[in-house]
């Protein structure tokens, strides 16, 4: 589980694969549920917190292994376990969603 405080620079990372476009956005979502409880897709869209551009990427050798991610500041939030979501469209109304549990200590 990523330990982390208010106001810290979160990073993400993930493969290019052939997943996404030039102009797709990774979305970032965190629950407000405390204590690591899921919400609905729908609690998650109402607590977007960043937009990281996909092809955010460095390296070089294989497209598909090379590197993408991006940071965001963690906004506030008490204290305790929460949802971590990012997702991006592949293609038209197709979307890869992956999640992890995170836990916001105190300033």
């Amino acid at each position: 589980m990523t330990m982390t405080k208010v106001g810290d620079n979160l990073c993400l990372r993930w493969p290019a694969k052939t997943h996404g476009n030039e102009k797709s956005m990774v979305q970032i979502y965190l629950s407000k549920n405390v204590d690591g409880k899921d919400p609905s897709q729908n609690g998650f869209f109402s607590n977007r917190v960043a937009e990281l551009p996909y092809r955010n990427c460095s390296g070089s050798g294989s497209k598909d292994a090379t590197p993408c991610g991006g940071c965001f500041m963690v906004p506030m939030r008490a204290s305790g376990g929460y949802v971590l979501q990012w997702r991006w469209e592949l293609n038209h109304n197709e979307f890869y969603t992956s999640c992890a549990d995170i836990q916001i200590g105190a300033k």
